[in-house]
């Protein structure tokens, strides 16, 4: 086999290899997300057996008032905080993901400049010099558009995050103001 063609079945190979990493990344993040539904349905459950008895030993309309207000500061609590760790689980797994797309992306281009510049020396292609020179202008526009990307990325995820951490804290502060 000439090099041409060990350098395309080593970049197959590598995208094989990052399709699997992706793979574990995607399922981690499902796991946590199960492990985090049957923890929820479990708490749900536990509170459902401590609630019925509370709510029997009401007997008039202050009463259920009371009773029905602190139901619903606890289930806004509850509520905001699995949405911040749902939040958490997609953001770690997306962080991850954008990282291992960007390294492979970065790197990749490399390989495939190296690897066009193998098939062009090789070639029966007249005027080679020029192509190869059009070929790493095209890979180095690409590795740009690739970082401009990314960086895009990042800075979405970040205002992202802020705002969903805002939006944990102001909810936060809501149940603690509704519970005074």
């Amino acid at each position: 086999m000439n090099q041409a063609a060990e350098k395309f079945v080593a970049l197959n190979k590598k995208q094989m290899e990052t399709a699997v990493q992706a793979f574990q990344i995607g399922f981690g993040a499902w796991e946590m997300l199960v492990k985090l539904n049957l923890e929820a349905a479990r708490s749900l459950l536990q509170e459902g057996v401590v609630t019925v008895p509370n709510l029997t030993s009401v007997y008039d309309q202050a009463g259920f008032s009371d009773w029905s207000s602190g139901q619903a500061r606890a289930t806004l609590d509850k509520v905001s905080g699995y949405s911040r760790n749902v939040y958490e689980i997609f953001g770690d797994a997306s962080g991850k993901l954008g990282n291992l797309l960007e390294q492979t992306l970065l790197s990749t281009g490399q390989e495939v400049e190296e690897w066009v510049d193998e098939v062009l020396k090789a070639s029966s292609i007249p005027q080679p010099e020029a192509t190869a020179v059009a070929a790493k202008a095209a890979m180095a526009n690409a590795k740009s558009v690739i970082e401009g990307i990314s960086k895009a990325v990042r800075q979405t995820a970040g205002y992202a995050d802020a705002n969903v951490r805002a939006a944990a804290e102001a909810t936060a502060q809501v149940v603690k103001g509704s519970a005074k």
